[in-house]
């Protein structure tokens, strides 16, 4: 809790990114003094079944007999999401 937000946690996120629920949560005010009235929440985790996606961000040319093609030579580097 920072302020009046509830924060996710590494943990938290990890579960929603993997598609699982999120556990409920309670908070409790207390004024320094006196606890006031609890109220609890369950976050919801909207899945989403979508198809992953690469996209190519380089590739490397290669000319012949100049010693370049070897092996482990990076051919293309890319990124991906789901």
């Amino acid at each position: 809790v920072v302020g009046n937000e509830v924060l996710l946690t590494a943990a938290g996120a990890a579960l929603v990114n993997s598609g699982a629920a999120l556990p409920e949560f309670t908070l409790t005010p207390n004024d320094g003094t006196i606890n006031g009235e609890t109220d609890s929440a369950t976050p919801v985790v909207n899945t989403v079944n979508d198809a992953p996606e690469v996209t190519i961000t380089n590739t490397n040319a290669f000319t012949e007999d100049d010693g370049s093609a070897v092996e482990n030579a990076v051919v293309a580097t890319f990124d991906t999401s789901d």
